[in-house]
């Protein structure tokens, strides 16, 4: 556990998060498209949060892979065909749930993560620990970062368990991500660095343990 805290803290955030695939997708959809209002933006991106399971996610996003076709979805403001492959009538649902729950209309850059997860959790009738309702609002996180918004991931924020840390935690036995993230920020302090949060961690994770 050592090892990962001296990792994180010498984490570069703004590299980190840049690299991921949502990111990249974010920014096409932000550079490519100003009639994309923020608001709806960010309920597209918890939608994609929701449904990106078992999907094909790709380092760097196109249009055979789930983050890609999240940029002409995102763009055409949810009109198009959505990025989702797997389970497609599943997913179909799923996202009809969320547009038909008060979340869809709400100003979700307003809210911190805890709300979002904790709404979403009833919206859509799952546990509020489940994979896809704690990984969306990373997104959400993500979304606020490439906009340059403030937005608050809480302390206590879940990390969203999947294969990547699934086999982390495997790896380093008895791995609390909080208390790693917590003991990471302690050392930060001291450098002048600014604190991580679990989207960090979250992000982190999933470019080490990808492969």
């Amino acid at each position: 556990m050592d090892n990962l805290v001296e990792e994180l803290v010498r984490l570069n955030q703004q590299a980190n998060l840049d690299s991921l695939p949502e990111v990249q997708a974010i920014k096409q959809v932000v550079r490519s498209s100003s009639s994309v209002s923020h608001d709806s933006l960010a309920s597209l991106c918890v939608a994609a949060g929701l449904n990106d399971y078992q999907e094909a996610i790709r380092a760097n996003p196109d249009e055979d892979s789930y983050w890609g076709r999240f940029v002409k979805w995102a763009i055409s403001e949810g009109q198009g065909t959505p990025p989702w492959r797997r389970f497609p009538n599943i997913k179909a649902r799923r996202f009809e749930r969320f547009r038909r729950s008060q979340l869809w209309e709400a100003r979700l850059l307003e809210m911190d993560s805890g709300q979002v997860r904790m709404g979403l959790a009833l919206a859509m009738g799952q546990h509020p620990f489940d994979k896809t309702v704690c990984f969306a609002p990373l997104v959400l996180a993500r979304l606020a970062y490439v906009l340059g918004r403030p937005f608050t991931v809480v302390a206590s924020h879940p990390i969203p368990i999947d294969s990547r840390i699934s086999r982390l935690l495997e790896r380093v036995p008895g791995l609390d991500p909080h208390q790693v993230i917590d003991r990471a920020n302690e050392a930060r302090r001291k450098f002048g660095r600014p604190d991580l949060t679990m989207s960090d961690f979250d992000a982190w994770a999933w470019q080490e343990n990808a492969n």
